[in-house]
């Protein structure tokens, strides 16, 4: 194993450390907000988040947004599909535990990013090229108008200290860095402790008999 592989390998451990906050962070967030408004939240800091590493790293900013054609296509299955689908996962997971459908919204996310993560990585496309931002926020945008057909904005709830904290955390953390991070290690590093990780949380979605709802 050479040197970009150990830092590859590296960067998507911090990712998955990081995406292991997640449900935490939509947890404590959904108490105060819908969980649409909250994805919308966190996904749109998280875009911050990416840009203000880009930046640091002195890389085109302009690279984020303006992306091959065949990252946009793999992306938006692969990024905001994947994450709506896990929210709303997580919010009939939280209520209804034996339901199937939650499940079954997770293996499909899961199936879509494990697309989007394959391609990214046989492609070899260029990190500052991967679609973090972009999709983000195309998901930022996705989410916003879910909740307002459901009309999550009927009631504005009031920002504490607290649930600020929720709404950064949630969107520097597992969005903006974690998703950085997995884009950078993902070429150089091995696929395969990737594809470990998500066996291990969707066989964990699994364990529990899921009944119709």
């Amino acid at each position: 194993m050479d040197g970009n592989e150990k830092k590859g390998n590296f960067q998507a451990i911090i990712s998955i450390i990081l995406w292991c906050l997640s449900g935490v962070c939509f947890r404590k967030g959904s108490e105060v907000f819908k969980p649409m408004t909250y994805l919308a939240l966190i996904t749109g800091i998280g875009v911050l988040t990416a840009v203000l590493i880009q930046y640091l790293r002195k890389k085109n900013l302009k690279s984020l947004f303006f992306l091959p054609m065949k990252v946009i296509i793999a992306g938006i299955p692969g990024i905001s599909i994947y994450t709506v689908f896990l929210a709303f996962a997580g919010d009939f997971y939280l209520s209804r535990p034996q339901c199937l459908l939650p499940h079954i919204l997770a293996l499909t996310g899961g199936f879509f990013w494990a697309v989007y993560s394959v391609m990214l990585k046989v492609r070899e496309i260029p990190d500052e090229q991967s679609g973090t931002a972009f999709h983000f926020t195309f998901c930022s945008v996705l989410s916003l108008i879910i909740a307002l057909i459901l009309g999550e904005f009927s009631e504005i709830p009031t920002l504490t200290g607290e649930s600020l904290f929720w709404i950064i955390l949630g969107g520097v953390g597992p969005v903006g860095i974690a998703y950085y991070l997995w884009e950078l290690g993902l070429i150089p590093g091995a696929l395969m402790i990737a594809a470990g990780a998500y066996a291990v949380r969707m066989a964990v979605a699994g364990v529990e008999k899921p009944e119709s709802c």
